[in-house]
């Protein structure tokens, strides 16, 4: 596997699946960043990636790709929430474990920036948002109807 990354090397354009022995470096009998690249030309100019064992995970397209940590994640979801690196995945500024609320009853949850809070909706109960206060670690209704992620 490939991927094809924009000029500024951090963006996946298009992966391709190709054959290992057609980007092997003659002199190390390995496939290479080098020899990798060197094989894909003939696909249009650009820089290639090959996925090696030491890659982290699988590309595709529209992914970020961090070439020193040789991984790739995806854009981040909100300002406020931040990498982690071990997971491979955006976090957000504390925990949330959304099977134990769903285990509740809640579900839709949704992050709302603005408030830095999230929201998710409890048919059982009323259909209406409620809003998660993490210090308290408890969910209030807001009293308005609930309206679904992406919706707004």
């Amino acid at each position: 596997m490939v991927s094809k990354l924009n000029d500024a090397r951090n963006k996946v354009l298009n992966v391709l699946v190709l054959n290992k022995s057609k980007m092997v470096d003659n002199a190390t009998g390995l496939v290479t960043k080098d020899s990798c690249n060197a094989a894909c030309q003939k696909f249009g100019a650009g820089v290639y990636v090959p996925k090696l064992t030491t890659t982290k995970n699988e590309p595709w397209i529209g992914a970020n790709y961090d070439e020193a940590g040789d991984y790739y994640f995806n854009d981040q979801p909100f300002s406020s929430w931040t990498f982690d690196v071990a997971k491979l995945e955006w976090r957000p500024p504390y925990a949330f474990d959304e099977q134990v609320h769903s285990t509740a009853g809640y579900n839709g949850f949704k992050w709302k920036e603005a408030t830095r809070k999230f929201h998710a909706n409890k048919p059982a109960t009323n259909n209406n948002d409620w809003i998660y206060d993490e210090v308290a670690g408890t969910w209030s209704d807001t009293g308005e109807a609930w309206v679904g992620p992406g919706a707004e």
